[in-house]
């Protein structure tokens, strides 16, 4: 319910099917997913997408959220927010080995504006192995979002076109902010062939069904 703080004990936990939340806060009533200390709970998912966000005013802290599946293909996000979610922030977590550890993008007629990234990890142990877009933070048709204070690091695409984005806001959002960051595109093995660009506005392109 909104004004709710949900927090997890720690431990590692594991999940195998997205985590849809349709239940939203309001203003000055966010609903608060969070670990007590970070690093006391560990995620590891083998679902597409973790946190699959519909509402608005949503809080997530402190977590550590893996994705753990065999093929990369198959873990393309840690968060994926939509539509209505308005409003969210996502602060002070780890998140390792996603294609886009965090996905933003509007449903039917609707754009989830207003959100927060926040001194928030965002890595991966070593290429991704997939012909999907590989872009830690992907945001696209949103407006007003602020992605500050993160490290972004190790975005190798190994499959398709090679080519991967640290971060990028695109498909006409407007407002957004990019400040702050330290972005590395590769922190080993630097010899590896494809291209990595570490923010883009706008360059990855976007169909115009998903345009705002």
């Amino acid at each position: 319910q909104p004004g709710d703080t949900l927090e997890i004990m720690p431990g590692t936990y594991k999940i195998s099917g997205n985590l849809r939340l349709q239940s939203g806060g309001l203003p000055g009533q966010p609903i608060v997913l969070r670990a007590s200390m970070p690093g006391s709970v560990i995620i590891e998912s083998t679902a597409l997408e973790g946190f699959h966000v519909l509402a608005p005013w949503w809080v997530f802290e402190n977590l550590v959220i893996r994705g753990v599946c065999a093929e990369h293909t198959y873990c393309e996000h840690a968060f994926h927010i939509v539509g209505k979610a308005r409003n969210v922030v996502i602060r002070n977590n780890r998140l390792d080995d996603f294609n886009a550890q965090i996905k933003v993008n509007g449903l039917e007629k609707d754009f989830p504006d207003n959100g927060l990234v926040q001194y928030n990890t965002l890595t991966n142990t070593g290429s991704r192995n997939t012909v999907n877009p590989v872009t830690p933070i992907d945001i696209v048709a949103a407006d007003r979002w602020v992605v500050a204070d993160n490290l972004i690091s190790n975005f190798v695409k190994g499959n398709g076109d090679r080519i991967s984005y640290g971060a990028f806001m695109k498909g006409s959002g407007s407002k957004g902010s990019i400040e702050r960051n330290l972005v590395i595109c590769t922190t080993d093995n630097i010899s590896q062939p494809g291209n990595r660009v570490g923010l883009s506005l706008g360059g990855g392109g976007t169909g115009k069904s998903s345009c705002r």
